[in-house]
This record gives structure tokens, C-alpha cells and sequence, in this order.
């Protein structure tokens, strides 16, 4: 897979191609608590589209937004807990990979509620409904031998003019 890293800043100069890694660890002061990553450890945030980078980054405008290419050497497993399958089209054309997916979104059920609940505050420095994929990133983390990450679906691509599968995946560092 080909994977973009993301980002837009205030500023109007080019970044290098190290301002899109992980922040450093000797500067962890400066990360601050997301979704799917604790204080002071920064998850790497990917996705599959230049076009869902830009709309997850909240960009004003395309200037000062930029991307960089990602493609891994090493085939990565990602937790999937993608709320959207499976889709009713499934249920005709493979019934048997529809009833697995429907029993597989049932067990997790509990996993996707937590990780889609909306935030009520958004001053707050550790908003509850970051506390369970917070947690969910860190057995990824601890367990990064089975998966590399977490994949998600975009929330923010929606309309006719998007056709496909948009997806964000969150890579949490190892050390």
C-alpha cells in the first residue's frame, strides 16, 4: 500500500521530510493527547488519500497543506475496527464473508462504540472519549508483533464526489 502522512501549517514555508515523522522523543513535551495517542507519545497518523488528508487535517486552504508519500518494505497488519462493514452488498454476493464480518462487528461492537463516541469537550486535556483507543493503541503497542497499527474509516469523506474506501491508519512507535 502506498500510505501519505499529512499535515498543514500556519506557516507558508516547505517543510523537510523529517517535520512528517514522529515527533521526537526528546521533544515529547510538545505532543499532546489525540484519539489514539497518549501525552508524550506520538502515533504516527496515515492515511490512503491525499484528498482525506487534507480534509482530516482540517486544512483552511490548500496552501501551506502537505503530504508525503509512505510505502512500506515490510507487509503491515492493522486492527481494523471499520464500523461501515459489512456492506449490505456483501450479504448477495459472498453471504458466508457477511456473516463473518457481522459476527466479527458484533464481538467488537463495544470496541467501536468507545472509539466513535463524539467529543464533549474539546478543551479538556484528557477528554474521556479518548481513554478506551487510547488504551486500544497501547496493546497494539505492546502486542506489535500481531498488528502495526490501526485502521479506520475517514469520517470526514462523505458526498457523491467520493467514490472508494477512505481510511485512516494509526501506527503508534514502537520505542
Amino acid at each position: 500500500d502506498i500510505l501519505y502522512r499529512c499535515k498543514y501549517s500556519s506557516l507558508p514555508d516547505l517543510k523537510g521530510r523529517d517535520y512528517f515523522f514522529h515527533t521526537p522523543f526528546e521533544m515529547r513535551d510538545k505532543v499532546k493527547s489525540t484519539r489514539f495517542a497518549f501525552n508524550g507519545f506520538p502515533s504516527l497518523y496515515l492515511t490512503n488519500s491525499m484528498v482525506v488528508g487534507y480534509r482530516e487535517t482540517r486544512a483552511a486552504s490548500m496552501n501551506n497543506f502537505q503530504g508525503v508519500k509512505f510505502q512500506s518494505k515490510y507487509p503491515l497488519s492493522f486492527l481494523d475496527i471499520d464500523y461501515t462493514k459489512p456492506e449490505a452488498g456483501l450479504k448477495i454476493s459472498n453471504p458466508n464473508l457477511f456473516d463473518l464480518q457481522l459476527q466479527v462487528k458484533g464481538m467488537i461492537f463495544p470496541i467501536l462504540f468507545c472509539c466513535y463516541c463524539q467529543q464533549n469537550d474539546p478543551n479538556a486535556a484528557a477528554p474521556q472519549e479518548y481513554i478506551i483507543p487510547q488504551f486500544l493503541v497501547r496493546w497494539v503497542q505492546e502486542n506489535n508483533k500481531l498488528y502495526s497499527g490501526i485502521k479506520y474509516p475517514s469520517t470526514r469523506i462523505e458526498g457523491a464526489n467520493y467514490e472508494g474506501e477512505f481510511y485512516n491508519l494509526i501506527i503508534p512507535p514502537i520505542d
